[in-house]
Parts: structure tokens; sequence; C-alpha cells
């Protein structure tokens, strides 16, 4: 069983003209219009409700319901198939910043790569021209000698091959190929 409350107002008594009296009459009128009303009699009563006023058929308010039920499932399943897509791009989004995070770290190790190199590169740079100068240096220090002069001492020195003659070979036994410029 459910209970019905009506409340009505006296026109004549508002609460700026009775105070207190108004307050007690007002819950009086309550008490008083309050009643036990059977649960199915509250069902069925918006049904009686709109049979009077010409709206429909019970069966037709029983169609609506069964209508709203259907859209709300449906809605249900759309809320779940958003969620589900929402998940996965979340997820997606999450791979994508781990790429990106593992892209940045690769291209700062080949900056850092790329720095090494570029220091090394300094240093052999430095080095081969040290070596060229020291090159240069020696070259203009010491005689200037033909290719002619070099092929002919050549022959002479000794060779720690175990091929080496006893006795200097004889100039005439010697072929020479000399270009002077």
């Amino acid at each position: 069983m459910g209970a019905e409350i009506v409340v009505e107002q006296d026109a004549a008594k508002t609460p700026e003209s009775g105070g207190e009296a108004y307050e007690q009459e007002t819950r009086r009128n309550t008490r008083q219009t309050t009643r036990n009303v059977p649960a199915e009699e509250q069902i069925d009563r918006p049904t009686k409700t709109r049979k009077s006023s010409g709206s429909g058929s019970s069966s037709d308010g029983r169609a609506m319901l069964q209508k709203a039920l259907d859209l709300l499932a449906e809605s249900r399943r759309e809320t779940k198939r958003l969620q589900e897509a929402l998940r996965e791009q979340m997820e997606m989004t999450k791979e994508l910043k781990e790429a990106v995070a593992k892209q940045e770290e690769t291209v700062r190790e080949m900056g850092k790569q790329m720095v090494e190199i570029k220091d090394q590169m300094t240093e052999e740079l430095q080095r081969v021209r040290e070596q060229l100068e020291t090159i240069v240096t020696n070259a203009m220090d010491g005689p200037q000698r033909s290719y002619a002069d070099v092929t002919r001492l050549t022959p002479f020195l000794p060779h720690n091959d175990s091929r080496t003659l006893a006795a200097p070979p004889n100039p005439t036994d010697v072929l020479y190929c000399t270009i002077d410029v």
C-alpha cells in the first residue's frame, strides 16, 4: 500500500497573516488529507486519467514504455561501444606517446654521438696537420735530391735479405733508368 498526500492551502490563511496558526492549520490539513491508497490503484491512476481524457489505451502506454526501454537499451549499447572506442583510442595514444619518447631518446643519443664524432674528427684533423707540417719542414730543411740520386744509392744499401751478395754489385751489372726533369 502506498500513501497519497494532498496539501490544500486555505486562501484566507497565509504566512503573513496567521504566523504559527497558519503552520498548525497546514499540518492538520496535511494529516487529514493523507490517506492510504493501494499500490495497484496508484499504478493504474495515470492510465485511468489518460483513458478519461481520451489519449489512448493501456496497451498504448505499455507500447510507449517498451519503446522507452528499447531506446534505453540501445543507448546503453551505444554508450558501451563509445566507451570501448575511447578505451582503444586512449591505448593507442599511450602507445604513440611511448614511441615519441623512444624517438626523442634516440635523437638525444644521436646528437651526443654527433658531438663525439665531431670532436674525434677535429682531433684527427689536427694530428694530420701536424704530420703534414713535419713532413714539409723536413723536406725543406734537408738537401734537395733528385729521383736519380735516390735510385743510384739504393743498390748499394745493404739488404737484410738472404739473397744478399758477399761483394757489392758491379755498377756495370746494374741497369739504371733515370729521368731528370
